[in-house]
């Protein structure tokens, strides 16, 4: 390991850095959740994208499909159950609204506006 980055350095940007995927997987998880259940269930047209704005009942989240997910039945039904529950959706749709709340903020992660800018030249 470098001289100048201590152990502890690197764990709390690999926790940081988990956390976020983990959370990432998880919503995306829910969307295509919904995804399916509006498309196969409901025989409706729904993208990943639309099903960012919804939320369903525990059973019919239980409908969707999430393959790594279904695996484990105990776990897809709490997740189910959580996805439903009144705290989920008061911060779900309050994270919404900041986010509806604020266009034009942008999405480049690390890169940042100047790299961005070079690159698009």
């Amino acid at each position: 390991m470098d001289d100048d980055v201590t152990e502890e350095a690197a764990s709390f940007v690999f926790n940081n850095a988990a956390r976020k995927v983990i959370k990432d997987a998880f919503k995306h998880a829910q969307c295509q959740s919904i995804t399916y259940y509006y498309t196969q269930v409901l025989k409706q047209p729904m993208t990943t994208k639309q099903a960012q704005d919804f939320h369903l009942t525990k059973e019919e989240y239980l409908q969707g499909k999430v393959d790594w997910l279904v695996k484990d039945p105990e776990a897809w039904d709490w997740l189910c159950g959580w996805w439903a529950s009144p705290e989920f959706r008061a911060v779900s749709d309050r994270n919404r609204r900041n986010r509806k709340s604020k266009p034009g903020l942008h999405r480049y992660g690390a890169d940042g506006h100047i790299r961005k800018t070079q690159r698009m030249v």
